[in-house]
């Protein structure tokens, strides 16, 4: 009878801590970023782009991922044609009018696509309630460019990024959006 209640007088200390151990594990994981969320950003950003421009039902060939990296936080990549060229099935490449009509009017609607992915950044990360506000939300942008284009100058990739601390903070002030969100290109 001694040995069983030192036996329970040394376990119930070692029960505890297990029991505590199992509650912090618990609430470390209500904290993650669950698929849930993600999937309703990765929908929300889908959404903000195809409306972006009204002549180009086909700006999505596929759908925005995101993906949460323990440690560094959310990232969304996406693919994205700004321009879809009216070309009959078998046409060729556009005249040389054409091609140059063309490149300005991509680079209007990359400049567009940017302010977009900054305002959807900030969105995202006022989204995200269990993300930790030390880490980040990126988006990263593939755009798709015509074998016959003039790519000098454009880029093939735009990525946006911001600490979430700092993106939340840019909800009260817009203006300040560029001092919270980084943006590269190449």
């Amino acid at each position: 009878m001694q040995t069983l209640r030192r036996t329970i007088l040394f376990s119930l200390p070692l029960v505890g801590l297990l029991v505590t151990g199992a509650v912090a594990a618990t609430a470390a994981g209500e904290t993650r970023v669950t698929r849930a969320a993600i999937l309703s950003r990765e929908k929300a950003l889908d959404d903000k782009i195809r409306k972006l421009w009204d002549d180009n039902p086909y700006v999505l060939p596929g759908e925005t991922r995101g993906v949460y990296l323990d440690g560094f936080g959310v990232v969304f990549t996406a693919d994205v044609l700004t321009l879809v060229r009216n070309q009959p099935l078998m046409g060729g490449p556009p005249n040389a009018d054409e091609k140059v009509q063309y490149r300005l009017k991509k680079q209007q609607r990359i400049v567009q696509l940017k302010n977009l992915l900054k305002t959807a950044l900030v969105d995202a990360a006022s989204q995200l309630e269990p993300l930790p506000v030390e880490e980040q939300v990126a988006i990263g942008v593939s755009i798709y460019k015509y074998p016959w284009e003039d790519s000098a100058g454009m880029p093939s990739h735009v990525m946006v990024r911001g600490q979430k601390k700092r993106l939340l903070e840019v909800k009260s002030a817009p203006a300040a959006i560029d001092l919270a969100v980084k943006l590269t290109e190449e």
